[in-house]
């Protein structure tokens, strides 16, 4: 496909143009990048800044990478604020991004090689300093003792629960970590000879916790004398007995007058509430009242919000003043009344007052267009590129078509063309991307792909085409492996613009990715840019794409969700990033490009769940 003009379809300069505010008296060619500053948290005057290390002057400071000192910032979340001062003078505006200060602790030198351990001790309950244990008996010089046997003298020690500690130390005087266990010191009575054949139980008794009065003396269980007590059923009295765990303490005397062991259980004595009578039925709800961080004033002393008696608040919308309120994170707390005079429990939820500007005034309606321009690659300044011809003055550009020659002009490569219509103020200066082979540029008038009736209409377009034989269209779901889905007949040789389209009927649920190769006579080809369509039918669960990624990381939800945040955390499960959303989305993105390549695990918190789902960084 041959050409030596290119022809732009310009209708969304004009809606662009209409929200912009008096632009400023366009500054001379963009010179050297004489400096740039930084500072953290509040912003100090242009030029009181800390200035970044290892700067010269440059036309393009994309990419640079500096230290910044962190030496004074205290441990916690901040703010960073950058800004650059080109060669006449002038500041940019101040960017910003939130980080974590967060002091990781030096790992100490790695260890010398295992040597002998040489001592073993232990304390019980108190904590003792190293060498000031109960050296443990029978243990020789070993560098393995995973397997030792030791005794333990528990003389005098009380009856109940105690906790055993244990370390060694090695052949350099180093102590190992301080392990611990519980144990029960529950003393278990000698046994008497064996009695005699079994005969009839004849009294059975119980006691708790310490409280034992000797054979015969404790609370008694009434039985009828049987010599079968398995499945006997007694109330216990525990009146009075401290909530807690405690012990039940029974036995038995058989016909003989002999006693039986005297058996334990452990119980919990765990006073359930009691259950409130059931609430009178929902009423009305009567007032809506907020308030910001610590500013509580009470129940019904807070800030009102209007709305009508009996309506459901589910969905209720409400505006809140935030007048005055410092740039920075704050809490929103909110609660309500109903006719019971009940208030609800004091929600709240987070938000950043760092990035709400003032809104502009209101510019009022824009005035025709009389002055459109363009050019490529190198912008010469508002008012100095290549003028077009507005069609017969009247302002209206929607729809309008133009030839741009640019036969031998360019080098072979990626080039872009920059295009902009003036209202007093210039609109947005829009670009678009294409490439040149020769010195004669070949691209397309538009490609677009949208989703209809569950099917991706795939549209495109030529300025013109010389022998051109045929378009295939190719689709991807990753953005970079592409298949053959179809193809449709070329114009062959036209010197206007042809529109093409085709439909697929089968795209999968997620993001899908289209591009044309068109295809000459001659066997020549060359491809449209690529074009992204996310198509949310029949999505049952959520989707992170493209997987593996390498810049950005695509999230879609089956449906619309309050999403309240989004982490990344490595193999080891450390929190790499946060990014907060707070708001109802289907669908967003996490920037991921700063990540060493790996597999790493995406959390999605949701207002009252979470989710985690897995991705390789590239």
């Amino acid at each position: 496909m041959k050409k030596s003009v290119i022809s732009m379809t310009l209708c969304f300069l004009y809606i662009f143009a209409q929200a912009q505010q008096p632009y400023p008296t366009a500054t001379a060619a963009g010179g050297n990048i004489t400096g740039i500053e930084y500072f953290f948290d509040s912003k100090p005057e242009f030029g009181s800044g800390i200035a970044l290390t290892g700067f010269t002057p440059s036309t393009n400071i994309n990419g640079l990478a500096s230290t910044v000192n962190l030496n004074g910032v205290t441990p916690g979340f901040h703010r960073i604020f950058f800004r650059s001062r080109d060669i006449n003078g002038k500041w940019s505006h101040a960017n910003n991004t939130f980080f974590d200060n967060y002091i990781v602790p030096v790992y100490n030198a790695a260890p010398a090689a295992p040597v002998n351990i040489t001592g073993i001790e232990y304390y019980i309950n108190d904590i003792q300093l190293f060498g000031n244990g109960t050296s443990l008996t029978g243990f020789t010089t070993s560098p393995d003792i995973s397997s030792f046997n030791g005794s333990i003298n528990l003389g005098s020690l009380t009856p109940g629960f105690h906790r055993f500690y244990i370390r060694s130390k090695d052949a350099n005087g180093i102590w190992s970590l301080t392990n611990n266990i519980f144990f029960d010191n529950y003393t278990v009575p000698i046994y008497n000879n064996a009695p005699a054949a079994v005969s009839n139980i004849v009294q059975l008794e119980y006691f708790l916790d310490n409280n034992d009065l000797g054979f015969g003396n404790c609370s008694q269980i009434t039985i009828t004398p049987n010599t079968d007590i398995a499945n006997l059923n007694a109330n216990i009295n525990i009146t009075g007995l401290a909530p807690g765990v405690h012990r039940l303490f029974i036995r038995s005397k058989d016909v003989t007058g002999k006693w039986s062991l005297t058996n334990f259980s452990i119980f919990d004595n765990a006073s359930s509430m009691p259950y409130p009578s059931a609430p009178v039925p929902v009423t009305n709800m009567l007032q809506v009242e907020y308030f910001i961080d610590n500013n509580d004033a009470g129940f019904g002393n807070c800030t009102q919000i209007p709305f009508a008696a009996g309506l459901n608040i589910a969905n209720l919308n409400a505006n809140i003043n935030i007048s005055g309120l410092p740039s920075g994170v704050h809490r929103l707390y909110i609660r309500s009344k109903d006719a019971n005079s009940k208030w609800s429990l004091t929600n709240f939820s987070v938000f950043d007052n760092s990035a709400i500007m003032p809104y502009p005034v209101d510019p009022g309606a824009a005035p025709a267009v009389s002055t459109m321009e363009y050019f490529i690659d190198t912008d010469p300044g508002f008012g100095n590129a290549i003028p077009i011809t507005v069609p017969g003055n009247t302002g209206d550009i929607n729809g309008y078509a133009i030839n741009l020659n640019l036969s031998g002009s360019l080098s072979a490569g990626t080039h872009y063309l920059f295009i902009r219509s003036k209202q007093n103020p210039w609109s947005l200066t829009n670009a678009v991307p294409f490439n040149a082979t020769g010195t004669v540029p070949v691209f397309w008038s538009f490609i677009k792909a949208q989703i209809i009736n569950n099917q991706t209409l795939v549209s495109w377009g030529t300025d013109q085409e010389v022998n051109t034989q045929k378009f295939e269209i190719e689709h991807s779901i990753d953005g970079k492996n592409f298949m053959y889905i179809g193809e449709v007949n070329a114009a062959g040789n036209s010197s206007t613009i042809s529109k093409y389209n085709f439909t697929h009927l089968n795209p999968l649920s997620g993001f899908n990715y289209y591009r044309i190769k068109q295809k000459d006579l001659d066997g020549s080809i060359k491809y449209s840019v690529i074009v992204k369509v996310l198509n949310s039918n029949n999505i049952s669960q959520t989707l992170i794409v493209p997987n593996p990624v390498a810049d950005l990381l695509n999230v879609i939800e089956p449906r619309l969700n309050f999403i309240t945040s989004a982490e990344v955390y490595d193999t080891k499960g450390a929190l790499i990033f946060r990014k907060n959303i707070n708001t109802e989305a289907q669908v967003f993105s996490l920037p991921v490009s700063i990540l060493r390549s790996g597999n790493y695990m995406l959390k999605i918190n949701y207002k009252n769940d979470s989710k985690s789902l897995r991705f390789l960084k590239e």
